[in-house]
Parts: C-alpha cells; structure tokens; sequence
C-alpha cells in the first residue's frame, strides 16, 4: 500500500505545471507636478493695481476739468481803470463756477471791492463784503450774482464807472447782465493816482483756457471705460 501511494503522488507532481523564477515588474514612479505659486496671477495684487489704477484716472479727470476754468482779465488789455465801460466788456460773456476775474491795476492806484447790489448802485464804499487794494487781484468766482466797484477817492472812481456786474450760473454759465447800467458822473473832487506809482502793465488777452484740459478729460474717460470693461 505504502508503494502505491507513492507512485499516486509522484504522478500528480508529475502533472502539475513547472513554476519559473518568480519575477518583478519595477514600477517606475513619475514625480508629481505641482504647480508653483509664483506662475500664478494673484488675485488680490490685480485687484490693488485696478484700485490705483482707477483712483489716478479719478484725479486726472478731476485736474483737467479744474484745468478747464477760464480766466478773463477784466477790461482786456485797459485793465481795472477809469475811462473803461464794463457794462459794455461784461456784456455777451458766460461766466461759471471756477472762473476767475483778473482785475489789473496799480497799488494805491486803485481797488477792488464787492459789495451787495444796492451798494453797487449807490456807490456806497461803506459796507464792502470783501476789499482787496493789492493790484492786481484775481478773484475765483462761485455761483450766484457779484458785484464789485473801486472806492478810490471817496467813491468817485465807482461813480465815474469803475464798476462790475457779473453774474456766475452754477453749471452750464449764464451771460452776466448787470441790472444798472453804470452812468459816470463828474465827481466833485477829481482824483489822480499817486505819482510815485508805476503804470499796470497790459493784460495780454481777455481770457485764456488751457487746450490740453478736454484731451486730458477724453483720454481719462476712455481709460476709465476700458477699465471697466476688462
């Protein structure tokens, strides 16, 4: 019995199949790509530029409508003196917030005073709003209705026709129309400026903008809308 069993097992070694040299397959590890923070927009760093960016397109546009303002030299080339009619130089002009009145004239010479309306018609040199006697003398304008004389020699130079009328529209501008015409008079005492004083010099034109001031505007707005629109 014990051979035959062993001829039955030495058979069934026989059958089963031959087994190789057992092998690896090597697994070759590919390194992770990571993707390097530096290659990357940062969000918040745009987004500060674009503010700034923003922000100095706000202060040009605010510069060049500043820039904007016009500047009348009062009287054109006379300047602020007797002998001028500023019923006459006021008349057909707009005036609007911003602009400024340039009035040329010699220190101690003449001044310049605003006054209310009833003051500018009387030539009342008693209760000036604002006095200014440093030629010359610019005056930024706000909205509303100014008036202005000189009070040189008692009033005699508003009497004679140094005076001003202007009216300042809030937006748009409205031409000034003063309600009184100026009418000179002969004062009872003539004046004459001082002789130690020098003559003004000229104004060199009755206004003047600056050009550049609606380019700059234009190339601000069209920056703001691309902005916008990136």
């Amino acid at each position: 019995m014990i051979n035959g069993e062993r001829k039955v097992q030495t058979k069934l070694r026989e059958k089963e199949p031959k087994r190789g040299p057992t092998t690896f397959s090597p697994v070759i590890l590919q390194p992770r790509r990571h993707k390097l923070l530096c290659s990357q927009p940062l969000p918040s760093f745009h987004m500060a530029s674009r503010s700034a960016l923003i922000a100095l397109l706000v202060v040009v546009s605010c510069a060049a409508a500043a820039s904007a303002a016009t500047t009348f030299n009062v009287g054109d080339t006379s300047g602020w003196t007797l002998g001028v009619n500023y019923d006459n130089w006021a008349s057909g002009k707009t005036f609007t917030v911003g602009d400024k009145l340039v009035f040329t004239y010699t220190t101690g010479a003449h001044d310049v005073l605003e006054v209310s309306k009833s003051d500018y018609d009387n030539c009342n040199i008693g209760s000036a709003l604002v006095t200014n006697t440093n030629g010359p003398t610019t005056i930024t304008l706000t909205s509303g209705d100014h008036y202005y004389i000189c009070s040189v020699a008692s009033g005699a130079h508003c009497k004679n026709g140094m005076k001003l009328a202007v009216s300042v529209g809030s937006g748009s501008g409205s031409p000034s129309s003063p309600s009184t015409p100026a009418t000179p008079s002969s004062p009872s005492t003539p004046s004459s400026p001082p002789s130690s004083s020098t003559p003004a010099a000229p104004a060199p034109s009755a206004a003047s903008a600056s050009p550049a001031a609606p380019a700059l505007a234009m190339a601000a707005g069209v920056l703001l809308i691309k902005l916008a629109l990136f």
